[in-house]
């Protein structure tokens, strides 16, 4: 999915969730309002606790690792899941607002 089009999902009503596969220093550094972080590192381990039912939305910071994610959670058997192509950078380059929190 492309920056300019999650950019539209998230005005909807209702949003998919959003899953940050980052770091938790890079979370914090700058992130998607909204989103829940669980580094790729600890997808395995926390994949229960997401909503099976919820449409979920995975980045990182350019896509490899939401790419990984995504696929790993397929295979665990979700269905509703999608990549933001070019991950984080791309949604910065379009412009669209980030969160942070100071560290």
């Amino acid at each position: 999915m492309s920056a300019a089009t999650l950019g539209e999902l998230l005005a909807s009503a209702p949003p998919p969730l959003m899953l940050d596969v980052r770091t938790k220093r890079e979370w914090r550094l700058g992130r998607i309002d909204g989103a829940v972080n669980i580094p790729l590192s600890r997808l395995a381990h926390e994949l229960a606790r997401l909503p099976n039912a919820w449409p979920l939305v995975v980045y990182c910071a350019t896509g490899y690792r939401s790419a990984i994610a995504s696929s790993l959670m397929r295979r665990a058997g979700r269905r509703a899941v999608t990549d933001l192509v070019g991950g984080i950078r791309a949604w910065e380059s379009a412009g669209l607002p980030t969160a942070s929190t100071d560290l």
